[in-house]
């Protein structure tokens, strides 16, 4: 994993599977085309070919659609950033895994023909690529990023998933057992073995975001650390009392340049010059700023409009030690000053 400060650019197994999801999309575009080529013209097949395609488009837009409902809502409600990611990344891998809890559970009830369990599996690789791209694809690991656990944490996690997938598995076995109709029985094994491995990584990323939360990444790449969202911090939290602070000294307000608000210093580009035909100060930056506005050696004070000619840049001005002299003094005894 990642150390902290360094930029942050690795895969998740559920990048893995998408990306799988999606090759066998675009597999299964390029050998209808081929299809439609070299096979017999018939009207079936360019009817196959339109639904198919129609299927794409229409499921691709809903998610879309609903992508962009939840930021309207998310937008009205003024939720944070993190928050925001955190509800997407939940709506995404809760409705890929119900929609996946639905396929294991389908075969119980009816025998599956080979065309649905085609049609169904499609809709599923469509529909779980296109919530992943809108709701997580765009900001994991661009504007957010999974919180760094430590490897004691880490084995805990995995271990107590794979427990609950393979206890699942037995369970269906199980019951699978009970079915007189081989085929049916068949279909229930066949469809728990197939959606395992899917389930099982969409469950970890759905108990992984409620456990353990999502952190900001800066403009930089970094990670930008944020509170955990854990059970156990929030505990430690609630039993901790805070210290009281110890009462602050009071301190002096600095001098400030009229023009740009910065603090004057005893060196530097805010350095107070004084005006010599008025007596006004202003920090030597701001000095130089106007004299390039009017390209020649006369300083326009911007406070009374009295024009003093500078033979030089802004740095030949005089410095207002009266001025330095008071910001030492206010250093020094800010209570009697103030």
């Amino acid at each position: 994993m990642k150390e902290e400060g360094e930029n942050i650019n690795f895969s998740t197994p559920t990048e893995f599977l998408v990306l799988f999801q999606a090759w066998t999309i675009v597999s299964g575009i390029v050998f209808g085309i081929f299809y439609l080529i070299f096979a017999e013209l018939k009207a079936t097949n360019f009817l196959i070919a339109v639904c198919f395609i129609a299927a794409i488009l229409l499921i691709t837009s809903i998610v879309w659609l609903c992508k962009l409902f939840v930021d309207f809502i998310h937008k009205k409600l003024k939720v944070e950033a993190l928050t925001k990611y955190r509800n997407d990344y939940l709506i995404a891998f809760g409705t890929i895994g119900m929609f996946i809890v639905v396929l294991r559970v389908l075969p119980y009830f009816s025998t599956l023909s080979k065309e649905t369990l085609t049609v169904t599996s499609l809709v599923y690789l469509i529909t779980s690529t296109s919530i992943y791209y809108f709701f997580v694809f765009q900001t994991l690991d661009k504007k957010c990023t999974w919180i760094q656990l430590d490897e004691k944490t880490w084995i805990k996690f995995i271990v107590t998933t794979v427990l609950i997938n393979v206890v699942l598995l037995i369970v269906c076995i199980r019951i699978s057992v009970e079915y007189d109709d081989i085929i049916m029985r068949n279909q229930i094994i066949l469809g728990f073995w197939l959606w395992t491995f899917p389930f099982a990584i969409t469950f970890a990323e759905l108990a992984r975001v409620l456990l353990f939360g999502l952190q900001l990444i800066d403009s930089n790449g970094n990670r930008n650390e944020v509170t955990k969202k854990s059970v156990e911090l929030k505990k430690v939290k609630s039993k901790s009392t805070p210290k009281p602070e110890p009462p602050s000294k009071p301190v002096a307000p600095k001098p400030t340049c009229n023009i740009c608000s910065a603090p004057y210093t005893e060196n530097g580009v805010h350095t107070p010059r004084i005006i010599r035909e008025c007596g006004h100060s202003v920090c030597e930056q701001c000095a130089d700023k106007l004299l390039n506005a009017k390209c020649q050696n006369i300083l326009l004070c911007p406070f009374c409009q009295k024009p003093t000619i500078v033979n030089g840049p802004a740095g030949t001005l005089p410095k207002n030690f009266a001025l330095l002299e008071q910001m030492t003094e206010m250093q020094q005894d800010p209570i009697r000053i103030v």
